[in-house]
C-alpha cells in the first residue's frame, strides 16, 4: 500500500509542485509532513514549492528555531531567503545569529546578498560578532567581486570601528576608496602619534603612495612635533623607500620650524646611505642642516667612499669642510678614487704628494694627458720635484715630450 505522506515528501525532493498541489487537494496531509516538505525545498532550492507551502496556513516556516532560514542561508538560496523574510514568521537572528553566520561561511555574491538582506530585515541581527569577523572578511575580499555588501556595511562603520588596532587593520585593505574615506572620516580618532606612524609606514612599505601622501597631508605633520622628531619612523621609512617628494615635504616642515633636531643612529645611517646617490644630494645636505648629524668614527670611512664614488668633488668638499674630516687618514682611499676621476687628481696631487707613491704611474695612465700637462705646467715647484723624484721625472718627460710641450 502506498504511503501518501511519504510520496508527498518525495515530490518535494523532486521539485514536483503539480503533484504536491494535487495531493493537498485529495488528501489531508499532516502539518509535520508539510513542514518536512518545506524543509526539503528550502535545502534543495525549490523556490516555487517554498512559495506555495508558506501560503498554506498549516505550514510553520519557523519550526525548529527557523531551521529553514538557516539552511537557505547556508546554501545560498537567495529567492527562498527573501520569501521567508517576507513571510515574517522566521527569526533572522535565530540560534545566536546562525543565519548570518551560515551565510558568512561562503565567499559568493549570493551569500553576501543574503547577509545584507538579513541585516536589513531586523535590527537585532548582529553583524559585529567575533570582533567584526564578518566586516574584516568582506573588507579584504578581492576587488573584482560584487562589493555592494562592503559599501552597505561601510555606512554602518560607526557601529563597527571600535579601537585603534581595528582601524589599523582596516587600513591594510586593498580598497583604496574605503581606506581614504576612513582616513578622512576618523581624523580625531586616528590622530595618535604612534598609530599614525604605523599606518603611514604600512602604506609606504606596501606601495600605497597616494594613501601615504594623504596620511602625510592629513596627519603626519600635524601630530606632536616632538614625536615626529624623537621617533621619526615615518620619515625614516620614506628615506628607506626613496620617496623623494614626501621627504622634501618633511624637510620643508623642519625648515619652517627653524630648529636643530637631535639625531639618532638611524638618521645618521640614512644620511650615510643616501650620500651615495646623486639624486639625493640636496636631500642629504638639507638633513645635515636640520639634524645634529654626527659621523661615527667607524662610519667615516664608509661615508668618504660613498662620496668619492659619486665623482662629485663639490659634494665631497661639502662634507669634508662641514665636519672637519681629516683626509690624511684616508690616503689610500683618496688615491684609488683618483684612478676613476680626473677631478680628484687636481685636488689631491699636492695634498698627499701622490707623485711620491708607487702607484703614481698607474694613476697617470688613467688620467687624460692634457689634464696632467695643464696641472704640471701650473706647478711652480715642478722643477725641484722632478730632480728629487725619478718616477715623476720620467712621467713628465714622457707626457710633455710626446705632446710637444716645452718645459720651463
Amino acid at each position: 500500500m502506498i504511503d501518501i505522506e511519504e510520496e508527498f515528501l518525495s515530490f518535494s525532493e523532486e521539485n514536483d509542485l503539480n503533484s504536491m498541489k494535487e495531493y493537498i487537494k485529495k488528501y489531508n496531509i499532516s502539518q509535520r509532513t508539510l513542514d518536512c516538505a518545506l524543509a526539503n525545498a528550502c535545502e534543495l532550492g525549490f523556490s516555487l514549492i517554498v512559495e506555495f507551502l508558506i501560503n498554506n496556513t498549516n505550514v510553520n516556516p519557523a519550526f525548529d528555531n527557523s531551521f529553514n532560514l538557516q539552511m537557505a542561508c547556508e546554501y545560498g538560496h537567495t529567492e527562498i531567503v527573501l520569501l521567508l523574510l517576507k513571510d515574517g514568521r522566521v527569526c533572522p537572528y535565530a540560534e545566536d545569529n546562525t543565519p548570518i553566520k551560515n551565510a558568512a561561511k561562503y565567499d559568493t555574491n549570493a551569500h553576501y546578498f543574503i547577509i545584507q538582506k538579513l541585516i536589513e530585515a531586523d535590527e537585532n541581527v548582529n553583524y559585529t560578532y567575533n570582533n567584526n569577523e564578518l566586516f574584516q572578511k568582506v573588507l579584504f575580499r578581492e576587488s573584482d567581486h560584487d562589493n555592494r555588501l562592503l559599501y552597505f556595511l561601510w555606512d554602518k562603520k560607526d557601529t563597527i570601528i571600535s579601537n585603534y588596532n581595528f582601524i589599523f587593520r582596516l587600513t591594510q585593505s586593498s580598497n583604496s576608496y574605503l581606506v581614504k574615506n576612513l582616513i578622512q572620516d576618523y581624523k580625531i580618532d586616528i590622530n595618535h602619534p604612534h598609530f599614525c606612524n604605523n599606518i603611514f609606514c604600512h602604506f609606504i612599505q606596501n606601495g600605497h603612495d597616494s594613501l601615504a601622501q594623504l596620511m602625510l597631508d592629513e596627519y603626519m605633520l600635524s601630530i606632536e612635533e616632538e614625536y615626529i622628531i624623537e621617533r621619526p619612523s615615518g620619515f625614516l621609512c620614506l628615506l628607506e623607500y626613496r620617496q623623494v617628494d614626501m621627504i622634501n615635504q618633511y624637510l620643508r616642515f623642519f625648515k619652517e620650524n627653524d630648529k636643530k633636531y637631535s639625531s639618532c643612529y638611524r638618521v645618521n645611517n640614512a644620511i650615510i646611505d643616501l650620500a651615495g646617490y646623486k639624486e639625493f644630494k640636496s636631500i642629504v645636505k638639507e638633513m645635515t642642516n636640520y639634524f645634529k648629524f654626527e659621523i661615527e668614527k667607524e662610519k667615516e670611512e664608509l661615508l668618504l667612499k660613498k662620496l668619492l664614488m659619486q665623482n662629485d668633488l663639490e659634494f665631497f668638499n661639502f662634507f669634508v669642510n662641514k665636519f672637519n674630516i681629516d683626509l690624511k687618514k684616508y690616503k689610500d682611499e683618496i688615491i684609488i678614487s683618483i684612478l676613476t676621476n680626473k677631478k680628484y687628481f687636481f685636488t689631491f696631487y699636492e695634498s698627499f704628494k701622490i707623485y711620491e707613491t708607487d702607484i703614481f704611474p698607474l694613476i697617470v695612465e688613467h688620467v687624460e694627458e692634457d689634464c696632467i700637462i695643464e696641472y704640471l705646467l701650473k706647478d711652480k715647484n715642478l722643477s725641484s720635484k722632478i730632480k728629487n723624484n725619478e718616477v715623476l721625472s720620467k712621467i713628465f718627460d714622457k707626457v710633455i715630450l710626446k705632446n710637444n710641450v716645452e718645459a720651463f
